[in-house]
């Protein structure tokens, strides 16, 4: 029921920020500023005080993790440092197409936290206790989808889980890697819709 709340919370706010950016063709260079600036702000700022038991990473955060990983990847100590670390793309399957960070295992947004769990156990051959000592990152578009997921793990009993502030666009924004469905190399990003492509920098990357 809490989540519920939550998510109708922001399909609130989300409407709102459409309603405002398709009520006039004639809206000033001001106004639009200033609409920038909110859809910027509201994410990060209301997806905290949404979550507020949800512990967050940055994209900085996530890309040295990540590098450690790669660096290290031959040796034993790495090999067992990897299987306890997973990164869960919080998205649908056309989003997750166009662009994803690589090794992110796809998860329904309205998956629950037994879903996870188990696809888990399937697909790494883990046992619910090796699942539940696994640090679990989570990203979605800005974090909101993924905000809810990492609420949903936690609340669940999983200690070692965090959001990715910022998420994928903010990710996207940094210039760092992602690759799309045939595992190359892209820095195209699906935008989810009009009024959040506004928080990615680059027009030609934008797909929608």
């Amino acid at each position: 029921m809490e989540v519920l709340l939550q998510h109708n919370k922001m399909k609130g706010i989300n409407g709102a920020i459409m309603n405002f950016s398709n009520s006039s063709s004639n809206i000033s260079l001001k106004q639009k500023l200033i609409a920038l600036l909110v859809a910027w702000t509201l994410p990060y700022l209301t997806f905290k005080n949404l979550f507020p038991n949800v512990k967050t990473k940055s994209t900085q955060q996530l890309f040295e993790e990540l590098n450690n990983r790669s660096d290290n990847e031959k040796t034993e100590e790495s090999d067992q440092k990897i299987s306890q670390t997973i990164l869960l793309d919080i998205r649908e399957k056309h989003e997750y197409d166009i662009s994803h960070i690589g090794n992110a295992v796809r998860i329904n947004s309205s998956a629950s936290a037994q879903d996870v769990i188990d696809k888990l156990k399937s697909d790494y051959k883990w046992s619910e206790e090796q699942v539940k000592n696994t640090t679990i990152y989570c990203y979605c578009s800005v974090g909101y989808r993924s905000a809810i997921m990492a609420d949903k793990l936690t609340r669940h009993g999983l200690p070692n889980v965090y959001n990715i502030d910022g998420s994928l666009f903010k990710w996207c924004n940094e210039k760092r890697p992602m690759i799309d469905s045939n595992n190359e190399s892209t820095q195209k990003i699906h935008t989810y819709n009009s009024v959040w492509g506004m928080l990615v920098d680059s027009k030609e990357n934008k797909v929608c």
